[in-house]
C-alpha cells in the first residue's frame, strides 16, 4: 500500500510539475544496471565526464577587461572519486572539450577509464568523439534524462563553488540579486584572475587538496583508496595508452567538412586565422582542397595533409605570441579565441551602429538638398519677374479726379504668377543637424 501512495505521488507530481520536480519524490538508484555496483567495482572501471561554468570572471591578460566566465570539463573517477583530468577553456560544451579532457588523461595517466559515463548532450553524440572513444575500447554509458546518475560530479561541481570559485575576487554570487548589487561588488569590475594564473591553483586544489581530504563516503581520501583498490585488483598493463603522435592525432579536430581550400598567398583559413606552409607553394597544391586539423591547446600551429603526409603550418598572425611555457601555451591560446569572438561582437554592435547614423546622415541629406532648392526657387523667381511698371506723368497737374482715381487702381505685379512661382509665404525649412540621434 506504501509503495502505490508513493508511485501516485510520483505520477501526481510528474504530471503537475513536470518530471525534474519528480526526481526529488522518485527512489533513489543503487545501480545503474541489475548486476553492475553504481560506481563499478575498482578504479577505472567507471568515470564520469560533464560540463559546467564557472562561478567567477575572469580578465584578459593584456587590457584587464573582463572577458567572461570559462567552461570546465571534469573526468573524475566513480570508485575512488579522483579527478583524472579537467580542461577549462571560454569556448561553450563540445566534443573539442571532451577530448581535451581525454589528451590531459592520457598525459597525466597513461590510460582511459573502461567505461565513461555522459549525459545525453550533443558533443557526446558526435562521430568525431564516439571514433576516439572506439579506437582505445572505451564504452560510453548515457544517462537520458537522470542526473541522479551524475551526482557524482555535480556533488563535485558544488564543491568548487563553495569552497574554491565563490572565496575568489571576480565570483558571481552578488549577481544572484541584481537590484541589490552595487557597482564595488560587480564581478566583471573586480576580475582579476586571469586563464593562465587561474589554471594552475585550480589543479592544485583539485589534484592536491580535494586529492588528500577526507571524502564522507569512504572516510578515507581518494587518494588512499584509489591506491589500496589498485593494489588489490592490479595495475592492468593491457589497458594503458600511449601517449604518442597516433593519439594526439586522434584527439585534433577538423573543420566542418574535414577540409580547406588552398590560397598560394594566405594559405588556409581555419577557425578564422591563415596558416601557412611551405609546401603550398609546390605546383597543384595551390586551389586544391585537403584535410586539416587544429590544435586547441595551441592556436599557434594546424595540420594539413598535403604531398602524402601530415605538414605542420604556422599562423604568422601569431608569431607575436607570448614567450610562455608549455603548460601556458592552452590558457594564452583560448584567450586569444575568446578576445576574438568578443572583437567579432563588437563589431557587430557597431555596424548596428553605424547603419542608424547613416540613416540619419541621409535624412539630414535630404533637408539640405530641400533647402537648396527652395533657395533656387527663389532666386529664379526673383530673376525672371518683368521690371516694375513705371508711372510717367506729364508736366501738367491731373486735374480729373476720376483719372488720378483710375491710376490708383492699376494692377499690382502678377509676375510670379505668370512665371509659375508663388509669393506665398514658406515654412521655415528645418535644421539638417536636428534629426541626428546620440550614439
Amino acid at each position: 500500500l506504501e509503495r502505490l501512495r508513493h508511485r501516485d505521488r510520483l505520477v501526481s507530481v510528474r504530471r503537475q510539475q513536470g518530471r525534474k520536480a519528480a526526481y526529488q519524490v522518485r527512489d533513489w538508484v543503487f545501480y545503474l544496471a541489475h548486476d553492475t555496483p553504481r560506481h563499478g567495482d575498482r578504479p577505472w572501471e567507471r568515470a564520469h565526464l560533464d560540463h559546467t561554468q564557472i562561478d567567477l570572471f575572469l580578465a584578459d591578460s593584456e587590457t584587464g577587461l573582463a572577458l567572461g566566465r570559462p567552461w570546465l570539463t571534469l573526468l573524475i573517477d566513480a570508485y575512488s572519486r579522483r579527478v583524472l583530468a579537467f580542461w577549462l577553456t571560454f569556448d561553450e560544451p563540445s566534443a573539442v572539450s571532451a577530448a581535451m579532457v581525454l589528451r590531459r588523461c592520457v598525459e597525466r595517466w597513461g590510460r582511459l577509464p573502461d567505461e565513461l559515463v555522459v549525459d545525453d548532450g550533443a558533443e557526446f553524440n558526435s562521430t568525431w568523439f564516439e571514433r576516439l572513444l572506439t579506437a582505445h575500447k572505451v564504452h560510453k554509458l548515457t544517462r537520458r534524462g537522470d542526473p541522479i546518475s551524475g551526482n557524482l560530479i555535480e556533488r563535485l561541481f558544488g564543491s568548487l563553488n563553495t569552497r574554491f570559485w565563490h572565496r575568489l575576487r571576480g565570483q558571481t554570487r552578488p549577481t544572484k540579486n541584481v537590484r541589490s548589487m552595487s557597482p564595488e561588488v560587480d564581478p566583471e569590475r573586480r576580475a582579476i584572475w586571469t586563464l593562465a594564473t587561474i589554471t594552475p591553483i585550480l589543479e592544485a586544489f583539485l589534484f592536491d587538496l580535494y586529492d588528500s581530504t577526507i571524502h564522507p563516503a569512504f572516510g578515507d581520501t581518494p587518494r588512499n583508496v584509489y591506491a589500496a583498490r589498485m593494489a588489490l585488483t592490479g595495475e592492468r598493463d593491457e589497458d594503458l595508452v600511449a601517449y604518442d603522435e597516433a593519439f594526439f592525432f586522434l584527439t585534433l579536430p577538423s573543420t566542418r567538412s574535414g577540409h580547406a581550400k588552398v590560397s598560394y598567398e594566405k594559405g588556409v583559413k581555419i577557425n578564422g586565422r591563415h596558416y601557412l606552409a611551405s609546401e603550398f607553394r609546390v605546383p597543384g597544391v595551390a586551389k586544391s582542397s585537403v584535410p586539416v586539423r587544429w590544435d586547441p591547446m595551441d592556436a599557434r600551429h594546424a595540420y594539413a595533409f598535403v604531398l602524402g603526409r601530415w605538414v605542420e603550418l604556422h599562423c604568422p598572425s601569431l608569431r607575436r605570441f607570448p614567450p610562455v611555457s608549455g603548460a601556458e601555451v592552452a590558457a594564452i591560446s583560448a584567450e586569444y579565441d575568446q578576445r576574438r569572438r568578443r572583437l567579432g561582437a563588437a563589431r557587430a554592435k557597431d555596424s548596428a551602429a553605424l547603419a542608424a547614423f547613416q540613416v540619419d546622415a541621409k535624412k539630414a541629406e535630404a533637408a539640405l538638398l530641400d533647402a537648396r532648392r527652395d533657395r533656387a526657387g527663389r532666386e529664379a523667381g526673383h530673376t525672371n519677374a518683368p521690371p516694375p511698371l513705371t508711372l510717367v506723368l506729364p508736366d501738367h497737374s491731373i486735374g480729373d479726379e476720376a483719372e488720378a482715381a483710375s491710376i490708383g487702381k492699376l494692377p499690382a505685379d502678377d509676375g510670379d504668377k505668370r512665371h509659375g512661382t508663388s509669393t506665398k509665404s514658406r515654412p521655415p525649412a528645418r535644421d539638417p543637424l536636428e534629426v541626428f540621434g546620440t550614439y
